[in-house]
């Protein structure tokens, strides 16, 4: 490992643009390493990479991720251990990457273990950022009142739409791609700096299908996707959905979707992670709505 970092990963200040090619050494740190935040997996880092670039660093042998754009980009959770100079150096590198001094989207034992390393550290909440946890089961079958509703949607989808569940291969990716144009178009992103983002990021992911240990599935309905559903591993026990987009002129088609997405692409997993709500609060209230498990808090650490 040592000699393979030395090798591949400039050591601090210097960095390097995070590559296709770097997706062993970061699902190896990553599983040496767990994480619990939702940004934490290579295709989220990859798949946001235009609109929020990455750049790697080594410190001895941890590594180092600084995420874009500049200006406003933040460090994210170190895959490795940190001493108090290597916490200086890293926050030295994040300031002259144009951004501000800090750690951010940190999960709570990771946040905990720089400030006490640091003690001039200080730790605040990232409400915003915290990720959405739901026990798979919860809602791979949508049972008890409170999911009344939900059920009788997916109930009126399956009765007013003839629709067909497939595992996303690499070609239904592309045809996924077309519909998220279809999507993007009724949304006017262009007109949206954050859905254009988003919806870069879905093009990457579905055109790199291939390369990435993603799971996904796609509603079909008249041969064409009408929904899809993407996701992957976060943890041994824990997958992470990353987008879910679906033809809203189909009542129900989202939590049809997220139903069956969570009951045969997700059969192997405990919890599902939902990531953030961004402080959205439509958003925020949709998501609360599923009756999460619990909240994975964030956090950001920087120098008072």
């Amino acid at each position: 490992m040592a000699e393979e970092w030395l090798n591949v990963i400039p050591e601090l200040p210097n960095s390097a643009s995070l590559e296709p090619s770097h997706k062993p050494l970061l699902d190896e740190l990553l599983r040496r390493f767990p994480p619990r935040a939702s940004e934490m997996t290579f295709t989220n880092l990859f798949a946001w990479g235009q609109s929020h670039p990455v750049r790697l660093s080594r410190c001895g042998e941890t590594l180092l991720l600084w995420r874009g754009p500049r200006g406003s980009g933040v460090l994210l959770s170190p895959l490795g251990p940190l001493d108090q100079k290597g916490i200086e150096l890293g926050l030295a590198w994040a300031e002259k990457m144009g951004g501000p001094s800090q750690f951010g989207r940190l999960a709570e034992d990771v946040a905990m273990a720089l400030a006490r390393t640091d003690p001039q550290l200080t730790m605040t909440e990232d409400r915003d950022n915290a990720d959405y946890v739901y026990l798979r089961e919860d809602l791979a079958q949508l049972s008890g009142r409170h999911f009344d509703g939900k059920r009788n949607l997916v109930k009126k989808f399956w009765r007013e739409v003839q629709a067909e569940y497939r595992p996303i291969d690499v070609e239904l990716a592309g045809e996924c791609s077309l519909m998220q144009d279809y999507w993007c178009d009724a949304k006017m992103c262009e007109e949206n700096p954050h859905l254009m983002d988003e919806n870069l990021s879905v093009k990457r992911t579905l055109e790199h299908w291939g390369d990435l240990a993603v799971l996904g599935g796609a509603f079909l309905a008249g041969g064409e996707v009408i929904g899809f559903a993407v996701g992957e591993p976060l943890t041994r026990d824990v997958a992470v959905v990353h987008y879910e987009k679906a033809d809203g002129k189909y009542p129900g088609i989202y939590q049809a979707l997220n139903q069956e997405f969570c009951r045969r692409a997700l059969a192997d997993f405990t919890y599902v992670n939902r990531e953030q709500d961004l402080g959205v609060e439509g958003l925020r209230k949709a998501k609360l709505s599923y009756r999460p498990h619990h909240l994975e808090m964030k956090y950001v650490v920087k120098r008072p």
